[in-house]
């Protein structure tokens, strides 16, 4: 499969397809994916959940 010509980060979709949500939550979605990329190699992360 070829690479498309878009950057993947420039974009919704991603790799697989994309993010099928309302516009309005797109908001809510970025702060909690910014959360969980800031804490998911912390050590303690897994052990909480």
């Amino acid at each position: 499969m070829e690479e498309s010509m878009i950057s993947k980060t420039s974009t919704k979709l991603g790799i697989y397809g994309g993010q099928f949500i309302p516009e309005i939550l797109m908001p809510a979605i970025e702060e909690l994916t910014a959360g969980y990329a800031k804490y998911r190699d912390d050590p303690v992360f897994p052990s909480e959940c």
